[in-house]
């Protein structure tokens, strides 16, 4: 979008950690998937490995976000 936020498609798995590790991001647009897999992730990164349970008890339970946000540095 046009404010940064990036919506993913088919896959998200590792996406957030390369996104977050990252020297360059390369961005392909691509409209052949409908507008109807927005929210579809549930994007979590959590910060350190603590150790403790992530809180997901349900199928439609969400911990995260449904978009990555990226910041430009001019």
């Amino acid at each position: 979008t046009s404010d940064g936020r990036i919506y993913l498609t088919n896959s998200s798995g590792m996406s957030s950690t390369y996104l977050a590790l990252a020297k360059d991001i390369y961005i392909e647009l691509n409209e052949a998937y409908p507008l109807e897999m927005k929210g579809l992730h549930d994007i979590y990164l959590p910060e350190l490995h603590t150790g403790r349970p992530i809180n997901i008890d349900y199928v439609d339970d969400r911990i995260g976000k449904l978009n990555f946000f990226l910041f430009f540095l001019t």
